[in-house]
């Protein structure tokens, strides 16, 4: 077992599934977050961890085998507690979850992959009266208010972590054709809702590229207005217009708001359904 590194990036991408290469970032700390497990053949298994996410550390894991993955998920366990986490987490598909048996995780939540197949026949969408749309690229704001827009709306999400503006900044730098929408009020030009989106190259049987809706947020006093379907379908028009064929994105299936209601009625089905298991880390020992 070693520290992956920038060398090994297209040999990753091929043992990981769909859904992590989408999220995989190259690390700052290729030593500190990814380890590779070789055999006569090549990679046979690689693990990254990401974090802090409030105060859990969360673990991709990809490997040919169970031994593979639960040599990883030792070394992981051992990273995170190093790090004074307080738990370390996993993101699965559901069904794909056997190799964790007697490993002391526990189902923490669902989610879903919701897919719209093609971007055609968009619904119209326009923002409730009272309140303007603006995007990044007009420079009317700052970035401060894009991220700390983007907090507000989720603090009170299962298992929010805030963005700063460095985390922010690495996602919107690492994104492809990132999109950043905002809808202000109109009266005081206060933030009500944000919404972030991408489009990407995934390989597989989605058409390709997919516009990803990465996250839709709208602050709590503005919530049940709206903003979000307008967001929504806006963004989705904008990915169109950059290139992308069909739409993605990732759901909490116990969302207190039901957005998967919302998306349902814009042409978005359940496509995969995954599941966050969580393992408890001793914060007291040394």
């Amino acid at each position: 077992m070693r520290p992956a590194g920038p060398d090994d990036v297209l040999a990753l991408l091929e043992l990981l599934e769909a859904v992590e290469r989408k999220r995989f970032r190259p690390p700052d700390d290729w030593s500190a977050s990814t380890r590779v497990v070789e055999n006569e053949h090549g990679l046979s298994g690689f693990a990254l961890l990401r974090g802090p996410i409030g105060t859990g550390i969360q673990v991709s894991i990809a490997g040919t085998d169970v031994s593979v993955r639960r040599r990883l998920l030792s070394w992981a366990l051992a990273a995170a507690s190093e790090q004074r986490a307080s738990r370390l987490s996993l993101w699965l598909e559901k069904g794909r979850t056997e190799w964790l048996a007697g490993q002391g995780f526990h189902l923490a939540r669902p989610f879903w992959r919701m897919d719209r197949p093609d971007l055609e026949a968009v619904p119209e969408g326009r923002l409730p009266a009272g309140f303007r749309l603006i995007s990044r690229d007009q420079g009317l704001v700052g970035d401060e208010v894009w991220f700390q827009s983007r907090n507000a709306g989720f603090a009170d999400h299962w298992n929010f972590a805030a963005d700063s503006a460095e985390s922010f900044e690495r996602r919107r730098r690492d994104s492809d054709h990132w999109l950043q929408l905002l809808a202000l009020n109109a009266l005081n030009a206060d933030p009500a809702a944000v919404a972030f989106s991408s489009v990407i190259e995934l390989g597989d049987e989605r058409r390709q590229p997919v516009g990803y809706v990465e996250e839709v947020a709208t602050l709590p006093p503005f919530r049940r207005r709206g903003l979000a379907r307008a967001l929504t379908i806006e963004a989705l028009g904008r990915l169109r217009e950059r290139g992308a064929r069909s739409a993605s994105l990732n759901v909490d299936a116990l969302n207190p708001t039901q957005a998967y209601a919302l998306y349902r009625t814009l042409g978005f089905e359940v496509a995969r359904e995954y599941e966050v298991w969580e393992r408890a880390l001793d914060r007291t020992s040394s």
